[in-house]
């Protein structure tokens, strides 16, 4: 049955119907109109089969026409209205079921528009597209599944899936209690096509039945679009049954429980649904890999139905969860377990067993460390807890059997099992005493995360006895809380029952232990008296050795549990805090327990003399173990120690009489830690917190008393203003100097930081106390507080901890800055803090602090711009302004700060740190600290490299490395070798100076290291072993495969290591020298110097320490990577030495070995000689060379010594170096400058230079290499050319030198062999021009003369151009000169130099640079030669690539523009001024500048679809509104700007902007034609506004010219031509910002253009208002109606001038729409009331004026000389007939002419006028009275409506016409006239006000004037309704 009731037959497939046969052969032509349809139709029997099988014709036909005219297809309204004036019968719903058939199949989506449109024209289309009938079974599934497809991917409002379905997937009632992110997260799957049960059941059931292709396809299209949809509604479609419907639920659901972003929902959807899948989920992964549990319990917490899943699943997958959950602390595990196993159910307890086994079974297997986890391992607390749990359940003799076996590998795996309570009995398989009565305590002791002491509740103790041991230490505990017990007394006790011989005291202090162990998770429900008590008892404990081993390191982990995981002033931190206080004095035994509480950020504020005391505690130990070592070697005793702590740690070896913290035992507290507010590695290092200050007398600092700090808190406050002098002697009266440290933490802490609107009044309050002392503690503590807040991981996600620090920036500027003080260096770096922000994510801390701070200079008078350190911070957060794509908050604060120290943010010039390489590990302000701690060391007394090193925060001291032994002993070695340049005198006459400056290059020397150390040697050892693996996976020989890993991993490491230490070692080296000369009392300027000169002297001995180093290491990194391998090749060779070796890894590799080509692959046999030379190469490498050797040279040059240092140095040489160190040449091999042994004359320069070069040019021809880049940096080419320019550079005469040497390079440059040897001579060529300029001008001058053969040397000419040696332009025209003259060779060669430099890769010329030379090739006239027949070929080949390449860059590089400018007018801070800079920089850019009108038009054509596309995909995605047209506003901005610089620029006033602004139609017209019925018009309409708004605010010349071009714009796209255009048309003509304009203009010189455009409106309007109204002609209809009574009220003249071709245009039946142009009176005018009685019209002064007409009412009587005609017979009355004539010549074809009939009356009228004659005795009336009487009723009807016309205000064409019409009535005889003309006049009557005041004045003197007799007319009395019209109109 179908909707309506009728019978459908069921639809079978079959060829094409007779009216589809009869619609092909027609062709497309056929649908032109409905007529030629039906001619078609005739004969033929039509059912709904047909047109469904028509249809599908139509529709897929609709692919094979012209792309290029997309609508042209067949008429689908044409062929509806036919089919339903044939057969109205049809039912439109069979009519798309038969769309299944052969025929049926959707190419593109201009098919599924066919069938819509079908459907939007047939009689059902008030009802939605039945997308549903296409989920039905189909025959042609082909068919179905390509309209499926275009379905979904139609837009919603075309076809909506979702609302033709009956059960939807998805409804966002299924997330009401959901999250924010959920809700949004479903609201798009609920918008979704796909959202459609219907849907996926009907794909379901194609793919059970027809597993096609195309099915498969299509299904794997769903997926991809919306698997959760897909997924879920697989789901819920029951029962089940299909396989092809159970494989693809499991895969998905696998899918979404492996981890998807949309995982939550689903699977909260999918268990509300059918839970019962996704338990079968659950089961099937775990049972697929158990590891995956940890996945499934997230997820079940994720869902909240852990207990509803645990009641489910199997009782090993539910044991194996429980354990987890139960580690995670959501499961009592005791508890459940008991409950379980005690639940009666056969078979339970053996299956806890055997679980347990399994996992102990799994954990043995677990010590092989190549051994895969397999599944999830239980805890010890969790073995205990199943083995006391099962042991106390009933067991039959096997279970008891297998039990005691579980047990004995229990203790195996968990030796620790004892300690938990659990004992092995070889006669009882009972462990434990636990009864089942105590199972939650059992539970809540395997929880704690401890292990309880043992002998709680041993075995030997009975149940009473154990309840009585528990029942006496709890009484010992109330005893101590309630004061009956001191605590001194409670040690005491303890003491004595641990050594007790008793055994029941022993067994009261052991459960003492265990119950404050096991309380410790309740902690943070005590109250602060009983908490603080148990704080002194647990610290008590550990101070006097209370704690058994196991439980120390329990207890000490709690502590560190306390202050980690919890906030500062906590409970828990206040508690631990407390604790450690007790044991203060046993910290330092365990010296790794001390690094992890310094690791804790916020204890030094908390309590800053215990972080003191460790510190020292750790330094003193350092300390002692310092002085077991000799010579000075800094940091080998500190590695020793670290090694030494760390084996002893691992092995719990005691010292000093305790036992360590076992590493093993004791988890990392750091990898446990989850507090927020403490940070392992620190994010933000550039900020160092000074000392704790002390005063002269060195007071030690206290917590005053609770009653003092009421006091003081008091005073607090209530401190103000009015109060502050006496509140200001209270507070100096109780703060004493010992609170200092107490006081400005609380000042800091809950002031400051929380009371931004008080810093001023605290800041006046620190002034007044006037304590230097005190300020230097708040400064501290603000320090302290900002750095704890910087390195919070919780401060990048909390806004409020971001406030906080905000508030503390403030303070810390008014501290400072505010008050003229600076922000030392070495206490904040804010530049390295904002480059750490940058580089670690976390600029939102990190910049709002900084602004904070800096907004305090606006109140300084020295930090305040252009303050140097200011400008410089300024500087780079404009740079992250523009750079580092900030949020907008952030852009925000960087804003604000330039406001409030009032400069402009454009103004400040970015600097370029971002993107700059920096060292990886900061140690802030080295020079400060080493002025600070290193240089106030005593004369005299060596300072140690150590103690450089912990200067300072231990946080932030460099990590010690294991390279420390090797460095040490280099750093030993190297101190002889550092150069002393004898101009700085300090070094004679400070002694101490130079013990000084070795110290602070040895310290250099050790911060590069410890930087590069680590990836330098990591990059090197990887890279060898993968290669050494590969090449020796076929080779047993260990040693072999050794040498070569040493020889690869050492060019490697040191070659990476050189390059990268290099750039940062000299920065290094001067910043630590620099201070070093400064504190010695050298001036800045001088300091500096003597720092850069001593730095560049020491910079390669540096280079050879750290080369050294890195090499021992990365030979040892890599031993250790390929211990494995050696081991494995020594076995095989000792075991099988017959056969051939093939190493494990070798069959992973082996797919890739085989792709290698032969001379790379591997070979059995080993490695071969001559591939071992790649790794001897590697040994080769030139590097530095060591410092034994450097020595040996030295004693050879004849140095001894020291003697060096007091030599002096030749002020040559001292020149020559410090060039050669300024261009980067510095080699101090080779340079002899500290010897003065270098040559002295410039014979001898040259001599030796000379040879050096014929050296040079022989080597360089001996190597093949393709370039001089390709040189490693220590080539002896290279090596060469340094000596040479070092030689040249240490003479006086330089000029000459040169000179001779270039004469002797440009000879070997022409005879060189090889391409090294050409770029080398070029390279030496360059470097010697650079010494001397007029040599150089020499040498370029002869290369650049063309005029020898022997110069047409190609690779020699190249080499010279890439060197910049020739100067192409003045080339380009010596080599055109040559062509011209017919130089054959030299035409060659020019053709090819130009083809080698345009199409080299990267080109070395442009074709311009070689345009004169390419002109003389082109007009060569004789046969060319073959080189230039090339090169023009492929030159056209290149312009045509270019030309299309051009043209699309040039299409990016506009949309990137305008992108640019969108961007610039988001800008918070751009001006109008900012915009206009931006308009005249862009358009004066070259492709502007010097392109046409059209590439600016192609600009903002690009411009406008941009804007258009992202409006149009914003509003589909329904986002915010605000968003959607941000493009299009900043476009008008930008039109309208340019607007103004177009008449700027031509100077004209009134310059026609028309044609720059109808780029816009192309646009419009383009979319419009493309889009059709989908033409969305809102973001033009947008455009248009915008562009209005914009004019708007302009000047009024450029309003008015803008105005106008917007007016013909419109004109343009008027309704007629665009009618997709015309609500946004109508709106846009009557918009406030253009019609009253328009109207205003001087000299109303818009009144025409706005006339053209409301004419063009009324006539598109005409045919719709002459039928029956639609909705949404009705709503234009009233936009009008409103629009022309805007116009009546405010314009009324611009109607009155216009009224006659108003008239023409507004249809007859549209009587209150003429009525609103007709009423229109001047505003200077009072209307008489026409219902005066005796009004005398004739009488009225206004009555004689002749109102304006502008209308060209003449134009309709232009055609056939009928104007002409007229005025002949109107003054001769000839011809006689040509009255009988008018009536044909007011028609046009069959209808009449209205335009032309108005103008006629009024012609006539007018020209009556004129004659000032009686109405009814002139030529004029008897005309008109005429062509009444001729003309038929219509034309009569029309006739008398333009007299009608005429009936305005008060005026002489109102009363002429008036007399016309009462005369014509009075006149005639025929009652028929009479009646029309009453019909006439009573039609605009009866209609709403306003009414013309003519035609009332008319009416009424019909009525009431006796002699035209208007009530004897039987007319009048027709009909009762008639006649009282008639009465009610007359009163």
């Amino acid at each position: 049955m179908n909707e309506k009731g009728g019978i459908v037959e069921k639809p079978s497939l079959s060829s094409t119907s007779a009216l589809g046969t009869r619609l092909l052969n027609a062709g497309k032509e056929s649908c032109d109109s409905v007529e030629s349809i039906q001619a078609i139709l005739n004969g033929l029997k039509i059912t709904e089969k047909d047109v469904g099988q028509a249809l599908a014709v139509m529709s897929r036909s609709q692919n094979e026409r012209d792309i290029k005219a997309p609508m042209y297809g067949w008429n689908v309204q044409n062929f509806v209205t036919a089919i339903t004036r044939v057969a109205p019968e049809l039912d439109w719903y069979n009519v798309i079921k038969g769309l299944d058939c052969e025929d049926f199949f959707l190419y593109d989506p201009e098919g599924l528009n066919v069938l819509v449109h079908a459907w939007q024209c047939c009689p059902e289309k008030q009802h939605s597209f039945p997308v549903n009938k296409f989920f039905d079974k189909w025959q042609n599934v082909k068919g179905q599944v390509s309209a499926l497809y275009r379905i979904i991917s139609a837009p919603t409002n075309l076809v909506d899936v979702t609302s033709c379905s009956k059960k939807k997937i998805l409804d966002m009632e299924d997330f009401k209690s959901c999250s924010r992110e959920t809700r949004s997260m479903a609201l798009q799957l609920v918008q979704s096509q796909l959202n459609s049960l219907d849907l996926i059941e009907c794909v379901l059931n194609m793919g059970e039945d027809n597993p096609t292709e195309d099915v498969k396809l299509f299904l794997d299209m769903l997926l991809h679009q919306s698997p959760e949809l897909v997924f879920l509604g697989l789901v819920q479609i029951q029962p089940i049954k299909q396989s092809f419907h159970v494989t693809l639920l499991k895969q998905l659901l696998l899918h979404y429980l492996n981890g998807n972003p949309s995982s939550s929902l689903v699977l909260a959807k999918a268990h509300q649904d059918n839970p019962d899948i996704l338990r079968q989920g659950f089961v099937e992964m775990y049972n697929k890999d158990p590891t995956t549990l940890t996945r499934l319990m997230d997820i079940v917490m994720d869902l909240q139905i852990f207990p509803d899943v645990m009641s489910d699943l199997p009782f090993f997958m539910a044991m194996d969860m429980a354990a987890l959950a139960s580690r995670r602390q959501h499961l009592n595990l005791a508890k459940w377990l008991y409950e379980v196993l005690l639940s009666g159910k056969e078979g339970l307890v053996r299956a806890a067993i055997e679980f347990l086994d399994q996992k102990i079974i799994a954990e043995q297997k677990r010590n092989d460390p190549n051994a895969p986890l397999t599944t999830i391992p239980l805890s010890l607390d969790t073995a205990a807890t199943f083995l006391k749990i099962i042991s106390e359940c009933s067991l039959d003799p096997t279970e008891k059997g297998l039990l005691k076996e579980v047990q004995a590998k229990s203790f195996r795996v968990y030796p620790d099992l004892a300690n938990a309570g659990i004992q092995l009995d070889t006669t009882t398989t009972a462990t434990t005493g636990t009864s089942a009565a105590n199972v939650t305590t059992a539970s809540n002791a395997s929880n704690t995360g401890g292990t309880p002491p043992a002998g709680t509740n041993s075995a030997e103790n009975s149940p009473s006895e154990s309840a009585e041991i528990e029942t006496e230490a709890n009484e010992y505990y109330v005893q101590l809380y309630s004061g009956t017990l001191t605590m001194d007394q409670m040690i005491n006790l303890l003491i004595r029952f641990s050594s007790s011989p008793v055994k029941h005291e022993n067994d009261v202090y052991k459960c003492i232990i265990h119950n404050i162990l096991d309380e410790y998770h309740f902690f943070t429900k005590y109250p602060d008296k009983e908490l603080s008590i148990t704080a002194n008892l647990f610290g008590a404990m550990i101070q006097n050795r209370l704690m058994p081993p196991n439980a120390l390191s329990i207890a000490l982990r709690l502590v560190i549990d306390a202050l980690q995981n919890h906030e500062p002033g906590s409970k828990m931190s206040n508690f631990g805090i407390q604790a450690l206080l007790r044991f203060k004095g046993q910290i330092p035994e365990w010296p790794d327990y001390c690094r992890q509480l310094l690791q804790i950020s916020y204890l030094e504020q908390a309590s800053p003399d215990l972080v003191q005391f460790v510190r020292r505690a750790l330094q003193q130990q350092q300390q002692q173990q310092q002085q077991q070592d000799s010579n000075n070697t800094s940091r080998v005793a500190a590695a020793t120690v670290s090694a030494a702590a760390a084996q002893l740690d691992k092995n719990g070896t005691k010292v000093g009489g305790s036992k360590l913290l076992s590493v093993g035992a004791t988890p990392s507290i750091n990898a446990t830690t989850n507090d927020d507010r403490s940070v392992s590695e620190p994010v933000f290092t550039a900020l160092y917190v000074p000392e704790v200050p002390y005063d002269d007398g060195h007071h030690e600092y206290l917590t005053p008393d609770e009653s003092i700090q009421d006091k003081i808190l008091f005073i607090i406050n209530n401190i103000a203003r009015d109060n502050f002098d006496s509140k200001l002697d209270d507070l100096k009266q109780q703060l004493e100097m010992s609170f200092y440290q107490w006081f400005s933490d609380y000042l800091v802490v809950k002031r400051a930081s929380i009371e931004p609107n008080y810093h001023e009044l605290y800041l006046l309050l620190l002034d007044s106390l006037e304590s230097p002392l005190l300020y230097r503690h708040v400064l501290r503590e603000t320090y302290v507080n900002i750095k704890i807040l910087l390195n919070s991981a919780k401060t990048a996600t909390s806004s409020s901890e971001r406030s906080l620090l905000k508030n503390l920036g403030a303070w810390l500027g008014g501290l400072t800055l505010a008050k003229n003080r600076p922000i030392k260096q070495k206490n904040v770096s804010f530049k390295d803090l904002l480059l750490e922000g940058y580089d670690n994510k976390r600029l939102i801390v990190i910049i709002p602090f900084v602004c904070k701070v800096l907004e305090q200079g606006a109140k300084s008078r020295v930090f305040r711009p252009p303050n140097p350190w200011l400008m410089a911070v300024l500087k780079l957060l404009v740079e992250l302004y523009h750079s580092a794509d900030l949020r907008l908050n952030l852009k925000f604060e960087i804003e604000v700060l330039c406001k409030s120290l009032d400069v402009e943010l454009e103004e400040i010039e970015p600097t370029s740190l971002l993107h700059a390489e920096r060292p990886k590990q900061k140690v802030i302000s080295v020079a400060g600290r080493l002025g600070e701690q290193n240089l106030a060391t005593t004369p005299g007394k060596l300072m140690t490299a150590s103690s450089v090193h912990t200067a300072g925060s231990d946080a932030e001291a460099v990590p010690s490395s294991q390279a420390e032994p090797e460095l040490s002993t280099m750093l030993a070695e190297i101190a002889p070798y550092i150069t002393f340049n004898s101009q700085i005198n300090m070094y004679s006459t400070e002694p101490d100076l130079r013990r000084m400056v070795v110290q602070s290059i040895l310290q250099s020397i050790r911060e590069i290291v410890n930087a590069i150390v680590e990836r330098s040697v990591s990059i090197a050892a990887l890279s060898t072993r993968d290669i050494v693996a590969k090449d020796f996976a076929l080779d047993s020989d260990e040693e072999k495969m050794r040498e070569a890993a040493y020889m690869m991993v050492s060019g490697l490491a040191s070659g990476f290591a050189i390059v990268t230490c290099k750039e940062s070692l000299k920065p290094t080296l001067v910043s630590g020298l620099h201070a070093v000369f400064v504190h010695h009392g050298i001036a800045d300027t001088l300091a500096e110097q003597a720092a850069f000169v001593t730095a560049a002297d020491n910079m390669e001995l540096a280079c050879v320490v750290i080369e050294r180093v890195i090499i021992h290491k990365a030979k040892s990194q890599v031993d250790r990577a390929l211990m494995e391998s050696y081991a494995t090749r020594r076995n095989h060779r000792e075991q099988r030495p017959d056969q051939t070796y093939i190493d494990p890894e070798y069959a992973s590799m082996a797919r890739y070995v085989a792709r290698l080509p032969p001379p790379l692959r591997i070979t059995p046999g080993g490695v071969q000689p001559g591939y071992l030379g790649v790794y001897e190469e590697f040994g080769r490498l030139p590097r530095l060379k060591t410092i034994n050797n450097a020595a040996n040279e030295t004693l050879i040059d004849g140095q001894v010594g020291m003697d060096q240092y007091s030599s002096p140095m030749t002020p040559g040489a001292a020149v020559a170096g410090n060039r050669n160190m300024n261009h980067g040449q510095y080699d101090a091999l080779s340079m002899q400058g500290s010897t003065g042994q270098g040559p002295t004359n410039s014979a001898q320069i040259i001599e030796r230079s000379a040879h050096l070069v014929l050296e040079l040019s022989t080597l360089a021809n001996q190597y093949h290499l393709p370039s001089f880049d390709s040189l490693p940096a220590q080539h002896d080419i290279r090596l060469i050319i340094r000596e040479i320019l070092l030689a040249v550079m240490s003479s006086y005469d330089k000029a000459e030198i040169v000179r001779e040497l270039a004469q002797r390079l440009m000879h070997l440059l022409y005879r060189s062999e090889t391409q090294l040897a050409i770029e080398t001579h070029v390279v030496l060529l360059d470097r010697l021009c650079e010494i001397s300029p007029e040599v150089a001008q020499q040498v370029k001058a002869w290369v650049g003369r063309a005029d020898d053969e022997r110069k047409f040397v190609l690779p020699v000419t190249l080499a010279l151009i890439k060197g910049g040696m020739i100067h192409l332009p003045d080339y380009d025209r010596e080599l055109a000169r040559l062509v011209e003259q017919g130089h054959t060779s030299a035409t060659d060669y020019t053709a090819r130099l130009i083809h080698a430099t345009i199409f080299a890769d990267p080109p070395l010329a442009t074709r311009q640079d070689m345009i004169t030379s390419l002109e003389a090739l082109s007009r060569i006239r004789s046969p060319a030669p073959d080189s230039v027949k090339l090169l023009m070929n492929e030159l056209r080949q290149l312009t045509a690539i270019e030309r299309s390449e051009y043209e699309a860059s040039i299409r990016e590089q506009f949309r990137v523009q305008f992108v640019d400018w969108v961007k610039h007018c988001q800008l918070a801070a751009a001006t109008e001024q900012s915009r206009q800079a931006f308009i005249i920089q862009l358009f004066d850019q070259g492709i502007f500048k010097n392109g046409s009108n059209e590439t600016v038009s192609l600009f903002f054509r690009i411009a406008i679809e941009t804007s258009v596309e992202h409006a149009m995909r914003q509003m589909d995605k329904d986002t915010n509104k605000l968003s959607v047209y941000i493009p299009m506003d900043a476009l008008a901005k930008l039109l309208a700007g340019y607007s103004n610089l177009l008449i700027e620029n031509s100077g004209e006033r009134n310059h026609d902007l028309t044609q720059f602004l109808s780029v816009i139609i192309v646009v419009l017209a383009r979319y419009h034609e493309a889009r059709q019925q989908q033409f969305d018009q809102r973001p033009f309409m947008r455009l248009f506004v915008s562009l209005l708004n914009e004019y708007h605010r302009s000047s009024d010349a450029l309003c008015l010219t803008a105005l106008s071009a917007i007016g013909n714009v419109l004109y343009v796209v008027q309704p007629r031509h665009f009618p997709g255009f015309t609500f946004a048309w109508f709106q846009l003509i009557s918009h406030r910002m253009f019609m009253p304009k328009l109207l205003l203009t001087e000299n109303q010189a818009g009144r025409a253009l706005f006339h053209r455009l409301l004419i063009s409106g009324l006539q598109f309007m005409g045919p719709y208002l002459s039928t029956e109204l639609r909705d949404t002609t009705r709503l234009l209809y009233k936009g009008t109606l409103r629009m022309l009574l805007v116009l009546l009220h405010d314009f009324p003249e611009f109607l009155c001038d216009y009224h006659q071709s108003f008239c023409d245009v507004i249809p007859a039946s549209c009587m209150q729409l003429r009525n609103l142009v007709l009423s229109a009176f001047p505003r200077n005018m009072r209307l008489p009331d026409p219902f005066t009685p005796q009004l005398k019209v004739d009488l009225l002064p206004e009555i004689r004026s002749e109102p304006q007409i502008l209308s060209d009412y003449t134009a309709a009587l232009e055609s056939g000389n009928f104007k002409e005609q007229i005025d002949e017979y109107l003054k001769t009355q000839t011809p006689p007939n040509f009255i009988d004539s008018i009536c044909d010549q007011l028609r046009t074809g069959d209808e009449y002419d209205v335009a032309k009939i108005n103008a006629f009356v009024f012609y006539v009228g007018l020209d009556g006028i004129g004659k000032q004659t009686q109405v009814h005795q002139s030529i004029h009336w008897k005309t008109l009275e005429q062509v009444l009487v001729d003309l038929d009723p219509e034309g009569r009807y029309l006739y008398l409506g333009a007299i009608a016309n005429q009936l305005r205000y008060p005026n002489s064409h109102t009363h002429y016409f008036s007399c016309v019409l009462l005369s014509l009535f009075k006149e005639t005889d025929d009652e028929f006239i009479k009646e029309q003309i009453t019909r006439v006049l009573l039609e605009r009557l009866i209609v709403n006000r306003p009414h013309p005041w003519g035609l009332l004045i008319t009416f009424i003197e019909l009525m009431k004037n006796p002699c035209y007799k208007f009530w004897e007319y039987k007319f009048v009395r027709c009909a009762t309704d008639i006649e009282r019209l008639f009465e009610s109109v007359s009163r």
